[in-house]
């Protein structure tokens, strides 16, 4: 029988209560309300450029082989962009986004309870669904707005690799990718401030998402502990321990969860189950002051 592993760290709920809890949201929250996989993705595209001419069958397959996805999709949009089908590109970024279905949705219940749980919201992802938590003004994603005197608010959502809504914000080529994370950029001295001030839980992200992950490992300068809520099978136990020890070094905790019975469908659940725990703090606490207020107002009489 699977144990229940995602228990809420302290250090979490301690985070939550000082305000000073930051969510970063992977694309595999993406794929709860339609959008592809960055697999799928690049997949598509290089079909794409096959069906245009551009490249060979042959030169199709040995692409679609290479499981470095940011390559794949940096060579499409450079061929697509080169023989004058870069609307091609971009109509097939926000199909595999689902952006013309987000559109017209509802909020998707997805990051209802994750939401209630009051952190910073920051985001790798460019769809849009996320977005409709948010007033339009507070949606922070232009390359020039992340700065190391960019303000944190948890009333703002911060979309550090762009928008598909603004396709000139969009990180998705390796030298962006590359000019962003360099070391002294005014992105990488924004990004310090969370890893410095806040406690960082990452969730929906997956170890190929290395681009946030690494400069957390590289730096040095926090001193701070940070989660990752990860999937497993129950079978990958002896896996789960192995990476346990190795993001140990690197002072962030893995909090684990099984997928066996409900695949990724087991986040909603972990983000329900951790709302109402913080919420039960809560009221337990208000519900205790309130007695010691009583009974301090009982002496006086």
């Amino acid at each position: 029988m699977m144990e229940n592993e995602y228990k809420l760290p302290m250090d979490l709920i301690n985070a939550i209560n000082d305000e000073k809890l930051a969510i970063f949201i992977g694309a595999g929250i993406s794929r709860h309300y339609g959008c592809s996989s960055w697999e799928n993705l690049a997949k598509e595209l290089i079909s794409i450029c096959e069906y245009k001419s551009i490249i060979s069958k042959y030169e199709k397959e040995l692409l679609v082989n290479d499981r470095d996805y940011k390559k794949l999709i940096t060579i499409a949009h450079s061929l697509l962009k080169n023989r004058g089908f870069e609307k091609d590109f971009y109509q097939q970024m926000r199909y595999s986004l689902n952006h013309f279905k987000a559109k017209r949705a509802v909020k998707p219940k997805i990051y209802k309870d994750l939401i209630n749980l009051g952190g910073v919201f920051v985001t790798t992802n460019a769809d849009v669904w996320i977005n409709k938590y948010f007033y339009k003004d507070t949606i922070i994603y232009k390359d020039s707005d992340f700065t190391s005197s960019t303000i944190i608010n948890k009333h703002h959502l911060y979309k550090i690799h762009g928008c598909i809504s603004d396709k000139k914000s969009l990180v998705f080529e390796v030298d962006e990718y590359l000019q962003r994370y360099s070391c002294h950029s005014d992105f990488t001295k924004f990004l310090k401030k969370f890893f410095n001030e806040y406690t960082v839980l990452f969730v929906g992200y997956g170890l190929s998402e290395f681009e946030i992950l690494d400069y957390v490992f590289k730096s040095k300068e926090t001193k701070k502990k940070h989660y990752f809520l990860k999937d497993y099978y129950e079978c990958e136990s002896t896996l789960k321990n192995y990476e346990q020890e190795y993001f140990k070094k690197l002072n962030i905790e893995i909090i684990p969860y099984y997928k066996d019975l409900n695949g990724f469908g087991q986040l909603p659940i972990i983000f329900k189950e951790w709302r109402e725990e913080i919420e039960l703090i809560s009221y337990k606490s208000s519900t205790g002051n309130e007695l010691i207020d009583n009974a301090l107002e009982n002496l006086d009489e």
